[in-house]
């Protein structure tokens, strides 16, 4: 049986708390070695044949870090790719290509459109954890 997303974030945070390295870095530089960590996943796909080892390992440290800044910033990841996904419905769908979506996308409608989802979404989960306890 595999882990769940949620059982992986805590055993980062467990990790953490046992090696002090890896609690000495600001939110810039996990932004940085994120950055690192895309290139090399980008070089071993520019490739062309790529080994699943490889692969496995560059997006293994690329996920890592990932949840590592979104611990950091308080950001719930699973929120923010729910959040892409309706996004992603809300400017692409129906568009013949991407340009086009993206032209008639403004950053502020982008910003407003994901403040109002995160809005709604938390509210329907807050209602579910009333649910829930009752």
């Amino acid at each position: 049986m595999k882990p769940d997303f949620e059982k992986v974030q805590k055993c980062i945070v467990r990790q953490n708390e046992h090696i002090e390295i890896f609690n000495n870095s600001s939110t810039e530089q996990i932004a940085s070695y994120l950055s690192e960590e895309l290139l090399e996943l980008l070089e071993v796909l520019e490739k062309g044949s790529f080994d699943e080892i490889s692969l496995m390992s560059e997006m293994g440290d690329v996920q890592y870090l990932l949840i590592r800044l979104a611990q950091m910033t308080g950001i719930d990841l699973m929120e923010a790719v729910l959040s892409k996904l309706a996004r992603n419905k809300e400017k692409y769908q129906g568009k013949p290509d991407r340009e086009e979506a993206k032209a008639n996308w403004s950053h502020n409608k982008d910003h407003e459109f994901l403040s109002d989802w995160v809005k709604t979404y938390r509210d329907k989960q807050a209602k579910l954890d009333t649910v829930k306890e009752k």
